[in-house]
């Protein structure tokens, strides 16, 4: 999890941040994923809703052909 430098600004002084997600479960069962939201994650609940909603992310197989197959990402 990385914040990003800008951020979105809602109707007067409402902010909103940016951060980029990194996900990896290092076992191969499920994709390396990266996704941008505006939920900062510090536990497994704010992860979960993280990863909810937009499905604009990038994800790739965690296996030893990842980097080979990386120009095939999973929808």
């Amino acid at each position: 999890m990385t914040k990003l430098p800008d951020y979105i600004k809602v109707r007067g002084n409402d902010i909103v941040e940016k951060h980029l997600l990194l996900t990896n479960t290092h076992d191969g069962t499920s994709t390396v994923s990266a996704k941008l939201t505006p939920v900062r994650v510090v536990c497994e609940n704010t992860l979960s809703f993280a990863l909810k909603g937009s499905e604009q992310q990038a994800r790739i197989w965690h296996t030893q052909q990842a980097e080979k197959n990386s120009n095939k990402l999973v929808k």
